[in-house]
């Protein structure tokens, strides 16, 4: 298979911002094969978001401050740490009831059959922590110290999104919120940069 690696920086990001929400979205089209977008958003204090029905399944990764999470059938306060996923077609909203705090999270849309579910977030330190697993789609989390190695093997497409610090991986530099979209390299080889580096990947057949 022909290799293919492809940076996502982002600086050069679409962002769509209002007074109180901003959203940066990883692709400017409609993904890579059932993985449909991630997006990083950011909602001011006291404030919240409604979200239409879309025809994907989302995935809610809260970042900084928790999260409450209101559908027609479900109210939730999603905590850090955890990960809730919403079925396709739902409208819901996400509000921060923080007076002082902009809340940061990160949803990820999947074409995918999916049913509503939290999920507890316990990732070991060093390693990657399978966190979900999909027809077609694996989620990994990590959490490093600095100077750790590690190498991944896959028959499928990644998609790597640094969370936080910096990464050099397949020897290309990511920073905080940086992507890479790699395929066809099979054994992929990666190194934290820095102390508390967090990295989300997406392993994707096509």
């Amino acid at each position: 298979m022909e290799q293919t690696a492809r940076i996502f920086l982002s600086t050069r990001r679409e962002t769509e911002e209002t007074e109180i929400y901003r959203k940066q979205s990883l692709f400017a089209d409609s993904g890579i094969g059932d993985f449909r977008q991630l997006s990083d958003e950011v909602l001011a204090a006291d404030t919240s978001k409604n979200y239409n029905a879309e025809p994907f399944a989302t995935l809610i990764f809260p970042l900084i401050g928790n999260l409450e999470f209101e559908s027609e059938s479900h109210q939730i306060t999603l905590m850090t740490g955890n990960v809730l996923i919403i079925p396709a077609d739902t409208v819901y909203i996400i509000r921060n009831f923080y007076d002082d705090l902009q809340v940061n999270f990160l949803q990820i849309k999947l074409s995918v059959s999916l049913v509503f579910e939290q999920i507890p977030l316990e990732p070991l330190r060093n390693q990657l922590q399978v966190i979900a697993e999909f027809p077609g789609i694996k989620l990994s989390l990590g959490i490093y110290d600095g100077r750790q190695k590690a190498e991944i093997e896959t028959k499928s497409s990644l998609l790597a999104f640094v969370i936080n610090g910096a990464f050099e991986f397949q020897d290309r530099l990511l920073e905080t919120r940086d992507g890479l979209f790699l395929e066809g390299f099979g054994a992929i080889d990666y190194e934290s940069l820095s102390g508390d580096a967090v990295i989300l990947l997406a392993e994707i057949l096509k």
